[in-house]
């Protein structure tokens, strides 16, 4: 009997059968765990939950008024607002007489909530992106060039104030007021 006990222990140990509990490899001290042929059932992976954001508030007004300068004129197409944002979209003409101009070498522009001048988001005016912004946009003697531009709002019920002053000097500003409820 005990001959017959040492044969079948001998066997599982050179065949390397594996005893398993609860679909996991029993291994007892000075013992390690064998690969099995057999797939052990995976467990049921979770998804991460994904908390929805709020959807974007989003609305377009419609300008159509038009400004006129000595050196330019402004066409006002619509202002967005989208979050807190305002997304002012205008057209201007280069009417100064003495080849390619950019907005900015022309005009400036200020946009204001409750008196206060309110930070461009986009970064129409900084230099690196001189060759993607409209700004920059060296627009030819009688061309039309379109202008987006996004300001930070200080609340969603105040109007905004469009200020544009030229710089030749001689012109005064022109400014439009834009109730955006």
């Amino acid at each position: 009997m005990k001959k017959l006990i040492v044969a079948l222990l001998s066997f599982g140990m050179l065949t390397g059968c594996v005893q398993y509990k609860d679909g996991k490899p029993v291994v007892k001290d000075n013992e390690s765990p064998k690969e099995s042929k057999q797939e052990q059932p995976k467990a049921k992976e979770e998804k991460p939950k994904v908390e929805k954001q709020p959807k974007e508030t989003s609305h377009k007004i419609t300008v159509d008024e038009k400004l006129l300068f000595g050196e330019l004129t402004v066409n006002f197409q619509q202002v967005e607002i989208k979050d807190n944002k305002a997304i002012i979209t205008f057209s201007w003409i280069n009417q100064a007489g003495d080849g390619k101009k950019f907005f900015f070498a022309l005009m400036g522009i200020d946009v204001m909530q409750n008196d206060v001048i309110l930070d461009e988001v986009s970064g129409a005016y900084d230099a690196a992106n001189k060759n993607t912004s409209d700004v920059y946009f060296h627009n030819a003697e009688g061309g039309e060039k379109k202008v987006t531009l996004e300001y930070e709002l200080k609340n969603k019920e105040a109007p905004i104030n469009i200020s544009f002053t030229p710089y030749n000097g001689i012109e005064d500003s022109q400014s439009l007021t834009i109730d955006i409820n």
